[in-house]
């Protein structure tokens, strides 16, 4: 092993789905559909309350329409916590893939990293997710929602997203559901 020989000026920014900051949080386990759409359960992506149980986790859905009776579960979190399934570049390739069926945790309330895939959002704009994949969006105050996304309530964007999409968020003010009864 050598000795590092480069100090860099700054450090990583983050990793999708990890918590930001040392901030109060909430989150819980929940099973993700055996429906779900293998290439859309990933960490850093919005949840939806299904309406079946199983055992004792609620059962939630990447996107969906809250609409329809849904009710916002929260966005996927610690990456790291998850067997590695691999992917195209072999069975221990990095991967933020969930599987469907999995239990995993989501954040109602805290500060995380997530990725803003609809451009450049400022300080302060709200955020919402994509209905059709659960994909998270900034949602500019001055104009319109965006079709086919739905604002998450309490939710805004805490620092300017830099090139690649990477943001930090905050959840806050999101109505607890017993996990019992979606």
């Amino acid at each position: 092993m050598t000795f590092q020989n480069t100090v860099r000026k700054e450090q990583a920014a983050g990793i999708i789905g990890e918590f930001a900051v040392d901030s109060p949080r909430r989150a819980e386990a929940f099973n993700i559909d055996v429906a779900s759409d293998v290439d859309s359960t990933q960490v850093g992506r919005a949840y939806t309350f299904t309406e079946t149980l199983e055992g004792e986790f609620a059962t939630v859905e990447v996107g969906s329409v809250q609409s329809s009776g849904q009710t916002f579960a929260g966005i996927a979190i610690h990456p790291k916590a998850y067997a590695l399934i691999g992917g195209v570049d072999g069975t221990l390739s990095p991967t933020l893939q969930l599987q469907p069926g999995q239990v995993a945790e989501f954040c109602r309330m805290g500060t995380i990293y997530v990725e803003i895939v609809n451009g450049a959002a400022q300080r302060g704009w709200q955020v919402g997710y994509q209905e059709s994949d659960g994909e998270i969006f900034g949602i500019d105050p001055a104009g319109a929602i965006p079709a086919g996304v739905v604002q998450i309530p309490g939710a805004q964007v805490v620092n300017a997203t830099n090139e690649d999409g990477l943001t930090i968020i905050e959840l806050t003010n999101i109505t607890y559901q017993n996990t019992n009864t979606p």
